[in-house]
């Protein structure tokens, strides 16, 4: 049998550390919920990055000695000023990801770890760039399930529409309202037996 594997890049960090390995990204998948309404968070990706002007969902790579879900909370913070801490919140899965995607061909041999999380509030939270390197981000935006829809799916960068419309499916808690209202143990439930 013959493999058709090839060598990772090698990187050599400011210590000297040299690192040889696909490099890991995280997604976020948030989805707030006002008055029995889903919207998730999206963004449009600034003339510095790959992609540019493409709608995606809140992504980077992790830190070194960094978890996932600490590499979610502060990508979300640093692209669209959103402290999740501040509300109350889910991650779906008890905290790992929900989708792991592994395909090499996909993005520069990335591991994506993809985090769902559901956020809870009275109203939208405010958004803000502030904290984003210069020309990473046009934009952070909160968007329904139709207004998502309606985007042609070209217009989203590494597939994140087809991701945001699996997790909504495999997760179906965005199918009844019902189940917003005041019933946030019940989703919680919901979530984490899937």
């Amino acid at each position: 049998m013959k493999f058709s594997n090839r060598h990772n890049k090698s990187y050599q960090t400011e210590d000297g550390i040299v690192w040889a390995s696909r490099s890991c990204a995280v997604v976020a998948n948030l989805w707030c919920i006002v008055d029995g309404v889903a919207y998730a968070l999206i963004g449009r990706r600034g003339p510095n990055m790959d992609h540019p002007n493409k709608l995606n969902m809140t992504c980077g790579y992790m830190d070194w000695d960094e978890n996932g879900t600490d590499a979610v909370r502060r990508e979300l913070f640093e692209e669209t000023g959103l402290d999740i801490t501040k509300f109350e919140y889910t991650f779906v899965e008890n905290g790992s990801p929900w989708f792991v995607n592994t395909d090499p061909a996909q993005n520069r041999q990335n591991i994506t770890l993809h985090y769902g999380i559901i956020l809870y509030a009275d109203s939208l939270p405010e958004l803000s760039l502030d904290n984003m390197e210069p020309g990473e981000s046009l934009g952070a935006f909160w968007k329904t399930t139709e207004e998502i829809q309606s985007i042609e799916k070209d217009e989203f960068a590494f597939n994140h529409q087809h991701y945001l419309e699996f997790f909504r499916n495999k997760y179906d808690i965005f199918l009844d309202n019902y189940l917003f209202q005041g019933k946030k143990q019940y989703v919680q439930t919901i979530i984490t037996q899937k």
